[in-house]
């Protein structure tokens, strides 16, 4: 449901993207696709070309603008119930939880990539909690058939 929230946001707004977020972004998505395949620390990025990452690019820094926006008109700020509870559930999976909410509490970095998510999740209830749902009937495999309009992605 977020992607489909997220391609409703990107197509309802009209947005000059600033060529520095977009030079940015582009060269951040390059970096992880060296890597993804097989951290080539000392590859030049410039091997890989823009334009394979312009269109993702594009989505991520409009997207960025959009929810950046809604953050502060409302003031969004994380909840430190629902952060703890997120970092208690990463810490059950490993052998020592308590250690592991510790290190999360201790490391600035990751606690904010933490807390990073969790403000998502409040944007998202947010503009769900605004929007306009439309009911449309529909047989069991139009609902579940993908759709022809979005690229598949892998």
């Amino acid at each position: 449901m977020k992607s489909e929230i997220m391609d409703a946001l990107i197509g309802a707004v009209d947005i000059e993207i600033p060529g520095a977020l977009m030079s940015s972004e582009v060269e951040s998505l390059k970096a992880q696709t060296l890597q993804k395949m097989g951290g080539i620390e000392t590859a030049d990025s410039n091997l890989l070309p823009n334009d394979l990452f312009e269109d993702q690019a594009k989505k991520r820094v409009v997207l960025g603008l959009i929810l950046g926006e809604v953050i502060k008109e409302q003031g969004i700020k994380p909840d430190p119930k629902k952060v703890r509870t997120s970092v208690e559930e990463l810490a059950s999976t490993y052998e020592s939880p308590d250690e592991v909410v510790n290190w999360y509490y201790g490391n600035q970095d990751q606690l904010a990539a933490i807390e990073s998510t969790v403000v998502e999740d409040e944007v998202f209830d947010f503009i769900l909690g605004e929007a306009k749902v439309i009911d449309k009937k529909m047989n069991y495999e139009d609902a579940i058939k993908p759709d022809e309009n979005k690229p598949n992605e892998v």
